[in-house]
């Protein structure tokens, strides 16, 4: 009896270890299952990432001269036209579109620049500054030498506004700041983006929401989207590149997400959502 009761335990300690090692062999077979799905997912990603920056490197633009059949060169940019801005005719007639670019400008500077000791000053001497600025642009720009013309934002540095704060302003503004580092101290002076890298002199164009940087999608969108907004222009690139979507189907999509979060200062006639094959991380 004693033996039988003996085998029996023995069989039942063999059966608790067996379900035991049974029971890790599961868990590590689903655990390396995850796993490799995990690295084919990765891998796919990364192969993915490879050829748009094999394309990207390799493919050469089409000539003026030899479009595409049945395509036509998008128009719009990626910058805000600050042209309006430079137009006296346009400043006295005061329409909605001058009056648009003027608050988005306005805002594009405080938003991005508000933060540097140059802007903070000026602000602090001169709490208008921005806005005389703006008002002084097309007399200053009418009293350039008949030789100069604006035709770049970095032009812009050559008038006079006939204020040395204001010039001073606007001269930062456009040149931008590099980050100083000392060795001993680490950072010295915080570097700021040039104005340049965010406008344009043109006056028609509409705004690429495809390709805006993040600085203009601030003043553009309602900020709280702008982190959305990257992301899904990210997504819809890949599957229009890849060729699970249509282009103007995904343009369709990534303007009905977010047309609804555009800032009140913003017209949606003043915006372009299309999406296409270019890559908007690398603008």
């Amino acid at each position: 009896m004693n033996v039988l009761m003996f085998v029996m335990a023995m069989l039942m300690l063999m059966s608790l270890m067996t379900y035991s090692k049974f029971n890790e062999y599961r868990i590590q077979a689903t655990l390396q299952h995850q796993f490799d799905n995990y690295m084919q997912y990765q891998e796919r990603n990364y192969f993915n990432d490879r050829s748009v920056d094999k394309y990207n490197e390799t493919h050469v633009r089409k000539k003026n001269g030899s479009k595409e059949k049945g395509k036509t060169r998008n128009s719009s940019l990626s910058k805000l036209p600050i042209g309006v801005l430079l137009d006296r005719s346009q400043q006295s007639v005061g329409t909605d579109k001058y009056d648009m670019v003027r608050l988005l400008f306005k805002d594009l500077i405080i938003k991005t620049y508000g933060q540097y000791d140059f802007l903070a000053q000026a602000l602090k001497e001169k709490p208008d500054s921005i806005d005389e600025l703006i008002v002084r642009f097309p007399e200053a720009v009418e009293n350039l030498p008949n030789n100069q013309k604006i035709s770049k934002p970095k032009d812009l540095a050559d008038i006079d506004l006939d204020n040395s704060l204001l010039n001073e302003t606007l001269y930062k503004l456009l040149k931008g700041s590099q980050f100083l580092y000392d060795s001993k101290e680490g950072l010295v002076e915080e570097g700021y983006p040039p104005l340049t890298d965010f406008i344009t002199i043109s006056k028609g164009t509409k705004i690429r929401v495809y390709l805006a940087p993040s600085e203009l999608l601030n003043i553009l969108f309602d900020p709280n989207t702008v982190d959305e907004i990257i992301r899904a222009r990210e997504f819809f690139y890949l599957e229009v590149y890849n060729d699970r979507l249509d282009a103007n189907e995904a343009t369709e999509r990534f303007q009905t997400m977010f047309e609804g979060a555009i800032n009140s200062n913003t017209s949606l006639d003043f915006l372009d959502f299309t999406v296409s094959k270019t890559d908007p991380r690398k603008r």
